[in-house]
């Protein structure tokens, strides 16, 4: 177990938010890795009925956003990737209640390498 605390302190999470919501909530972040490559392989929140991992890609002529289930999102070595609007991010749906501005929910990350992570991710205004 001390192997995975370790492997946990070379990522750090930063950023996280989420916008108000009553069904549905989209949350983004930062990840910067000190270590090894890693993937983002899971997501875990006791606020949502399901918590998933998401790209959005625009498709055909028309140029339409389709949001996409992803298995994984890499995390390159000595690097970091940001899950943003337009591109990665983990999809929360069927909220057991409300997101507003100004509160605070806790979700897990799971990493292939590091394990479980925690993150605290705030509610702010679009």
């Amino acid at each position: 177990m001390m192997h995975v605390i370790a492997l946990a302190a070379v990522l750090a999470v930063n950023g996280a938010y989420a916008h108000p919501a009553v069904d549905n909530a989209a949350v983004y972040f930062t990840i910067a890795n000190a270590g090894a490559a890693d993937t983002l392989d899971g997501v875990r929140c006791s606020d949502a009925a399901s918590a998933t991992l998401h790209r959005s890609e625009r498709v055909g002529r028309s140029g339409r956003m389709l949001m996409l289930p992803v298995a994984g999102i890499r995390v390159p070595a000595r690097g970091s990737v940001t899950l943003e609007p337009g591109g990665y991010h983990v999809m929360l749906e069927n909220l057991k209640h409300p997101l507003a501005v100004g509160q605070h929910f806790m979700i897990r990350l799971h990493f292939a390498r590091a394990g479980w992570v925690n993150v605290r991710v705030a509610v702010r205004p679009y």
